[in-house]
């Protein structure tokens, strides 16, 4: 029985160096003229993407067939499939881009990569959001502590034998700093959490 299992491993170890072997990675180049333009590769450019790929370019793949989509303001878009060469590591393609004359479609490439500008804004908006929550984190942690102390002196004031002691005072002293404490770190902590909230709302309005 091991020695049935032990054949069964090593032909599947054997049939997957054979697969990989078939299946060679292509490294494909893309060049445009003129250069500088996106280029993408098996989906269309998005303005949700703020950080946009330019030629020239490559990429790693095993695929036969890969869609290739271009854009330059001023040129027309321009997509098409690629067929790779196995027989070849590096695939080569360069592509003449078409001079865009058409003053409506140049407008919509402009206001493309308008709310790409926009998308871009409001993610680091997003990110941003982030700095005000570690601190109102910090302020809710003073308050939680300013919490304990003060329910601390108000047991000891509120169980004193006597009253008006220099002992009573102090602990009831302690108790109004800390109340007052509480009263501070609580605004503040609930102040940076709407600063926070505001914060992504707007980062995820500008970016969708």
């Amino acid at each position: 029985m091991i020695m049935k299992y032990s054949i069964l491993l090593l032909f599947a170890l054997l049939s997957h160096t054979w697969a990989l072997k078939d299946s060679i990675s292509i490294t494909l180049h893309i060049n445009t003229w003129p250069n500088h333009a996106e280029v993408s590769f098996d989906k269309k450019p998005s303005h949700r993407n703020t950080k946009p790929v330019y030629s020239s370019i490559s990429t790693d793949t095993f695929k036969e067939n890969i869609g290739v989509y271009i854009r330059k303001v001023g040129y027309q878009d321009t997509n098409f499939i690629v067929k790779t060469d196995k027989n070849s590591a590096q695939n080569y393609v360069f592509i003449k881009l078409n001079e865009e004359f058409d003053e409506n479609a140049i407008a919509l490439q402009h206001k493309f990569d308008n709310k790409r500008k926009r998308a871009k804004i409001g993610a680091w908006t997003i990110k941003a959001s982030i700095i005000p929550t570690i601190i109102g984190t910090g302020y809710l942690i003073e308050n939680l502590r300013s919490q304990s102390q003060r329910d601390h002196y108000l047991h000891r004031s509120q169980n004193a034998v006597l009253i008006d002691t220099p002992t009573w005072k102090k602990d009831y002293n302690n108790y109004s700093k800390y109340n007052k404490s509480v009263k501070e770190h609580r605004k503040k902590a609930i102040s940076y959490a709407v600063a926070s909230a505001s914060l992504c709302a707007i980062g995820l309005i500008l970016k969708f």
